[in-house]
This record gives C-alpha cells, structure tokens and sequence, in this order.
C-alpha cells in the first residue's frame, strides 16, 4: 500500500484510488465530525464502521483519557491489510498515546486494559454487524465515498444499523449525499447536519431525537435522493449501482 503524507500525519492510498485519511489532514475533522457532534463521553459504546487507519476510534480513546473514563469500541474493517499499516503510521505527538492503543488494538484485533475495550472485527460489515453484540450509543459510519462504497449506504444496511443504534443513540456519517440520507430516512431514521468541514456537510441520524434539515437540504433528497437497495445484503457494489441506476432512470 503506498503511504502518503498529510497535514498531520500520513495515510494510505487505497485499492479504489481514494486515501483512507484526507491528505488535507484528519484529525481537525474527525474530533468535530464524531468526537464532538456525537458528544463523547465515558462510558457509552462506539461501533466504528471503517475502522481503517484507526483515526475515528484513536479520537475517541483520545478524549477518554483525558477523562480518565472508559469507552467500549467495536471496530468493523473489511481490509485486514490496512491494520497492518497502522504500526507504520506517523502521527502528531498529541495523538501517540491513544494511538499507541489502536496500534495494539490492531495487532490482535483486542485491546482491554479494563478502562478501554477495542474489539476489531475483519470481513464485510454486513456481516460484521451481526456480529457486533447488544446495543451501541455512537454509530460512526465512515466507508469510502458513495459511489466506491456502496455496500455501506444502502436502505437494508442502515436497517440493521437500525436495529444496532440504542435508546437516545447517534449515527453519524461523513457523508451529506442526497442518496445517503434518503436512505436513512427511509429505514426509518430521522436526519439532520452535522458539521460543515470545507465543502463537506455531514450527516447526523437517530431513533429518538429530533434532528432537522434546511429547506435547501431537503430540496436536494427530494431531486437526488434515490436509495441505494441490497435486498440480500450480499449484492456487489456493481449490482448496487446498476440497480440504482435503473430505478433513477424509471422514477426520475
């Protein structure tokens, strides 16, 4: 995998053309995308889909050991490779003492010093879900874009994430497409922004809050908001596409 630098520290350049990390740097956005917007806190449960580089996962271990808290998070990753770059990783100096956790936490796929709990679990996160026991407070959800990473957006994956997100829990994704949040609101979530990073708007989800979107946001879902739909949770991200594709061009 070819390394590559960024603002504040280094990424891997994926397979699928994309870097798994922002070379405009990461760690700004992923503390005020999750850490913050999901409001943090000891105790609570974390399912982390794209694990990936760790970053996500690093951030929330970062702000409970500044709060001497604890923290249980379930890690879902598809590439096993990816982990094994972890050790080879440069980050900030600020970052090193939660990341030396992921580092561990990816060379076994378990971490408990009984404060922090990293569970990682490799394979298709349609599956690793299933696998992911109880009820979780923070859902991050941070595939590739949309168009690489189907798989991760479709109406029945966010079902079962659905079925994951606990009383009063959060999903947050990266992502402000059109066809994500329709998606979402269609497995039954309510949806909102999160933050605005740049050009990026994300995206907020719950159960059991009330979460809103502008006029401007709601004008874009009713134009462009086409779910995508992987009835067997087992479709290629080809057929997803193809699939989306042909319901677009019949309900325009």
């Amino acid at each position: 995998m070819k390394k590559l630098k960024t603002k504040d520290g280094e990424t891997i350049l994926s397979d699928n053309g994309e870097t798994y990390n922002p070379v405009t740097g990461a760690l700004e956005h992923v503390f005020k995308r999750y850490v913050e917007a999901c409001n943090i806190k000891s105790g609570i449960r974390v399912l982390d889909i794209g694990f990936g580089l760790g970053y996500n996962s690093g951030a929330v271990v970062h702000k409970i050991l500044e709060e001497n808290g604890e923290i249980e998070i379930i890690g879902l990753e598809l590439n096993e490779g990816v982990l094994d770059e972890i050790n080879n990783i440069g980050v900030p100096g600020y970052f090193e003492k939660a990341y030396w956790i992921i580092r561990k936490a990816a060379k076994k796929l378990v971490f408990d010093d009984n404060k922090i709990k990293i569970k990682i679990i490799i394979g298709d996160a349609r599956k690793g879900v299933k696998k992911a026991e109880g009820k979780f407070d923070v859902i991050f959800l941070d595939g590739f874009s949309v168009m690489k990473n189907p798989e991760l957006y479709s109406k029945e994956f966010f079902e079962l994430l659905k079925e994951k997100l606990g009383k009063n829990g959060i999903l947050a994704c990266y992502s402000g497409s059109p066809i994500v949040r329709a998606g979402l609101r269609e497995a039954g979530f309510n949806i909102g922004n999160g933050v605005f990073l740049g050009n990026v708007k994300t995206t907020l989800a719950s159960l059991d809050r009330k979460l809103g979107l502008s006029q401007d946001d709601e004008k874009l879902i009713k134009a462009f908001g086409k779910p995508f739909y992987d009835p067997e949770l087992n479709w290629t991200r080809e057929r997803i596409i193809k699939e989306w594709g042909k319901l677009a061009i019949q309900n325009p």
